[in-house]
C-alpha cells in the first residue's frame, strides 16, 4: 500500500513521508480487512486527508445478493487512497469534503 500510495505521489513531488501503524493479534479486534489513511498539511497548518477500506461496509452492500463483496489488493488501495487525496488538496478548500455537510 506505501509503495503503491508514494508512486503517485513522486509524480508530482518526491520529498512524501509516509508512516505506518499497523495492529496484529487481539489488537486487531474483529477487524475484517485492512485500510489505510493519508493526511497532507498545508503551508498553512491544515490537515486535508483521504482514508479507504479494503471491502465494503455492511451497510453498503445490496442487499439482494449474497455475494460476498470484492476485497482490494494493497496496491489498489494505495493508489485509490492517493488519487483521492489529490483530488482533496485541488479542490484547494481548507476543510477535506469528507467534513462538510
Amino acid at each position: 500500500m506505501v509503495y503503491a500510495a508514494r508512486g503517485v505521489f513522486n509524480n508530482f513531488i518526491p520529498d512524501v513521508h509516509i508512516f505506518t501503524d499497523h495492529r496484529s493479534g487481539p489488537a486487531v479486534g474483529r477487524s475484517p480487512g485492512y485500510g489505510m489513511s493519508l493526511v497532507a498539511e498545508t503551508t498553512t497548518g491544515c490537515l486535508i486527508s483521504a482514508d479507504i477500506e479494503s471491502t465494503e461496509k455492511a451497510d453498503e452492500m445490496d442487499e439482494d445478493t449474497e455475494e460476498k463483496p470484492e476485497v482490494k489488493t494493497p496496491e489498489d488501495i494505495g493508489i485509490e487512497v492517493a488519487s483521492i487525496l489529490l483530488g482533496e488538496i485541488k479542490q484547494g478548500g481548507v476543510v477535506d469534503s469528507t467534513h462538510q455537510v
